[in-house]
Order: C-alpha cells, then sequence, then structure tokens
C-alpha cells in the first residue's frame, strides 16, 4: 500500500501557501463558501425569469431536513381545494399534526410486527431489515390516506412546526433506541413491553412536536380581508368539511423495472391484504410470486 509521507505533505504546503491566486480562493470560500463563489454571474444574467404560463402564487411549504416529502406533497395536493372554499389567498394544513401519528402508528407497527417475529433468529432477513431501520420518516400516499382518515387535519397554526420536524434525525434516532429496546424485551417475553414503549414513544413525541390539539377554534381572514370564525373543530370533523372524501379512491401509479409488466406481486406482511384486494383470500400467507393481473386488480369497482 501506498503510504503518505509527511515531509511531501510539508513540501505541498509551502506551494501552495506561495500560490497568491490560491491564497485568494482559500480566504473566500473560508468566507462565503463554495457554492457563492463559484457562482457565474455571467451565466445568471442570461436567465429570464419571465414565463409565458404562471402558477398560483402560493407560499413555498418547506419540509426542511426532514423525509416528509410525501406529507407535504400529500397536503399540498388538498391545500387548493380547502383555499378555493375558504376563499384564501395562501393557506397550509399542519405537515407536524400528520408527522405525530405516523410516528405513533409506526410504532405500533413495529412493536406488533416484532412480537410477530420473536421466535425467528436475530438473523432472519426480515428481522435485521426492520431492526435496521425500525421507524424512518418515508411514506406513500396509501399511508397518507389513512392517517387522514383517522386523524383528520387541522391547519398550522394549530400544531405548527418545531425544530424537531424541522430537523428529523436526532428525533429518529430517540425513537430508535427506545423501539430496539422494546424489541429485545419482546423478544424475551416480557410482559407489558409493547405498551411501554408505545407510551415512551408518545411522550418523546410530545416534547419534539407538541401536544395534538383535540379541537380548535377555525378563524381566518379571507383574499378580500373578511374575517370569519367558523366555529371550533376537530380534526376529523375539519377533514369531512373541508377535504374531499373520495381520497381512498386515488392510487399511485409507480414503475417497477425489475419485475415483468403486467403482474401483481405481494409480499409477506401484505399479502393477506393484497390478496383480498385481487379477489384472491385462498391466497397463502408469505407468497411471493404472481397474485394477479394488475388489470384484473385496475378494473375492479
Amino acid at each position: 500500500m501506498t503510504e503518505i509521507n509527511p515531509n511531501e505533505v510539508h513540501a505541498a504546503n509551502a506551494e501552495l501557501a506561495s500560490d497568491a491566486a490560491l491564497r485568494l480562493v482559500r480566504n473566500g470560500v473560508a468566507q462565503e463558501g463554495v457554492d457563492k463563489l463559484s457562482l457565474d454571474r455571467e451565466v445568471l444574467h442570461t436567465l429570464n425569469r419571465v414565463t409565458s404560463h404562471k402558477l398560483d402564487s402560493w407560499g413555498v411549504a418547506d419540509q426542511k431536513a426532514s423525509g416528509r416529502c410525501w406529507i407535504f406533497a400529500g397536503l399540498n395536493s388538498l391545500r387548493g381545494g380547502l383555499m378555493d372554499k375558504a376563499k384564501l389567498k395562501d393557506f397550509e394544513l399542519s405537515q407536524t399534526y400528520i408527522y405525530f401519528f405516523d410516528k405513533l402508528e409506526k410504532a405500533n407497527w413495529f412493536l406488533s410486527a416484532m412480537a410477530e417475529l420473536k421466535d425467528r433468529d436475530l438473523t432472519d432477513r426480515t428481522v435485521t431489515k426492520l431492526m435496521d431501520d425500525p421507524i424512518d420518516d418515508g411514506g406513500q400516499w396509501s399511508m397518507f390516506v389513512a392517517l387522514v382518515e383517522k386523524y383528520g387535519v387541522v391547519p398550522q397554526y394549530a400544531m405548527p412546526e418545531t425544530a424537531s420536524s424541522e430537523a428529523t434525525a436526532m428525533l429518529n434516532r430517540n425513537l430508535e433506541t427506545v423501539l430496539r429496546r422494546a424489541a429485545h424485551r419482546i423478544r424475551s417475553g416480557e410482559e407489558g413491553a409493547h405498551k411501554q414503549a408505545l407510551a415512551d414513544v408518545y411522550r418523546i413525541l410530545t416534547a419534539n412536536l407538541g401536544l395534538p390539539p383535540e379541537d380548535f377554534v377555525w378563524q381566518y381572514r379571507d383574499k378580500d380581508d373578511e374575517f370569519h370564525r367558523a366555529g371550533t373543530f376537530t380534526p376529523q370533523e375539519f377533514a369531512k368539511e373541508y377535504l374531499p372524501a373520495d381520497l381512498s379512491e386515488y392510487v399511485c401509479v409507480v414503475n417497477d423495472p425489475r419485475n415483468a409488466y403486467g403482474k401483481l406481486y405481494t409480499v409477506e406482511e401484505f399479502a393477506a391484504e393484497i390478496a383480498s384486494l385481487v379477489g384472491r383470500e385462498d391466497l397463502e400467507v408469505g407468497h411471493t410470486e404472481l397474485v394477479g393481473g394488475a388489470e384484473d386488480f385496475l378494473g375492479q369497482d
């Protein structure tokens, strides 16, 4: 293996220190960063920001340093209809509210899975995967719809962003510690480990994200600056009043070129659910082969 010679390092330092242009770059990068200094202003001047088509000028919903893209996308898809109905110039639903209950549901699912898999070896592929990443931020449309239908939604002012919702790494690390410890207790047969872990998760979530509101006063000024006080709503009542009733009728269309097209596949944890959707209740749990044609599934009423 090639080794680094300290004398060569010192020689390189001396050469670089004598380079006036590099010294200027070094000082500039230290103060402003590479991105600002590398910006080509000649190219910048050629960019024309006037477009032929103008979109709605809503405020930007920023997920910041979190993996909540699917929550932001889901709520943004509902935002426009609510704004039209209430005649609002701009508005955001609380991403933190949905995120809170997503974490709680994921924790409960993980703990339930650990109970079901407790007789498997720790080196089992499924157990290893779950223990490696017990409660990440990710999600998809069907999960979003399930959360909205169960818990409703609230305006952002009813449960605003926090430092932990905007940068979720530390929160996730703390939750992972609690869940992995609980998984060990569950696998050891400890009574009440699941319930205690959920209580710990809830306490961590409230400390980091705040208490989810049971109800709130819905009042606002519309785009004509007229004041409205619609009354007190629970999150479920608010969703029923302002959101579409057919959210579950929408599906995600994705492309996975790893498998043959026109076929429907499932995995162990979702086999029974998928089988019922395609009319194959006799499907063996754990079956990972073809369970039905995609065209048959999509064509069902």
